[in-house]
């Protein structure tokens, strides 16, 4: 973006025996760029219910579905509205966690159950995200 951000994130987790709840927030204030340009602050929370199972000593799965919400205010151009930008989206998503040691492998996959974005832009389509962690 050539510009600073700021993430804000809080998450919460309760697990019991092999299910579990993941909730988190998080609130990304963004600055302006060189070039007068300011992607709008954004907020996210999602939610998910998961279940980690064992497959042997070294090896778990855990798969999880649940509810995403992205919410923005319009991007600002020379500290004016910048039209076609803006707006919230509800996204229904489920995915897989494998864990091998100290590794994760996951993916989930999003689909958009509700969307009201400001003036004519593209509707949101599925998304894909994978990931690679280390746990230390």
């Amino acid at each position: 973006t050539g510009a600073f951000g700021y993430l804000f994130l809080i998450e919460y987790l309760i697990k019991v025996n092999a299910f579990g709840l993941n909730f988190n927030t998080s609130y990304k204030l963004n600055t302006t760029n060189r070039n007068e340009f300011k992607f709008a602050n954004r907020f996210n929370s999602n939610i998910s219910l998961f279940s980690m199972l064992k497959l042997s000593k070294k090896v778990k799965i855990m798969p999880q579905a649940g509810f995403s919400y992205e919410q923005s205010k319009r991007d600002e151009y020379q500290n004016k509205p910048y039209m076609e930008s803006g707006g919230s989206v509800l996204f229904g998503n489920f995915g897989l966690g494998i864990f091998l040691n100290k590794l994760r492998f996951s993916t989930s996959y999003y689909i958009p159950v509700y969307e009201s974005l400001y003036d004519d832009q593209p509707l949101n389509k599925l998304r894909l995200i994978s990931q690679i962690n280390y746990y230390f």
